[in-house]
């Protein structure tokens, strides 16, 4: 349990400071539409995508240090209560994935983001299935 919520820890606390390269538009132009593909659409961001990027990215790194500090402290409730919430919030990372397709707002990277979303579940549901204890 404590190897996942490392790694994903580590995986939103630099996949944060990525998102705060959002807040230019010529980098998030880059990385979203010319680079991975994900968007079709121009990227630019207004006053108030700026302000969610800022705290996405923010809340981001905070929900990585917090991963990050399960792994050290190995107290299993915490690490327990915090395997549910990063599967939670993955399923619903998926849920809008699967909705810009539906909706025609992606790109071909889209498929990127519904593998890596694919893997931090799986091996999250592994670790769940795997926790002895868990319940």
């Amino acid at each position: 349990m404590y190897t996942y919520l490392l790694s994903l820890g580590l995986w939103n606390f630099f996949g944060s400071i990525v998102m705060l390269g959002f807040l230019n538009d010529k980098f998030g132009h880059n990385m979203l539409v010319i680079w991975t593909k994900i968007f079709r659409e121009d990227y630019n961001l207004n006053s108030y995508g700026r302000l969610w990027c800022a705290w996405a990215a923010g809340i981001n790194i905070f929900f990585g240090a917090v991963n990050i500090m399960a792994w050290k402290w190995q107290f299993e409730p915490l690490g327990k209560f915090l395997l549910y919430v990063d599967l939670a919030a993955y399923l619903f990372f998926m849920l809008l994935a699967i909705r810009a397709m539906v909706w025609g707002t992606s790109g071909s990277g889209i498929y990127s983001v519904l593998v890596i979303f694919s893997v931090w579940i799986g091996w999250g549901l592994s670790v769940l299935i795997n926790t002895e204890s868990i319940w």
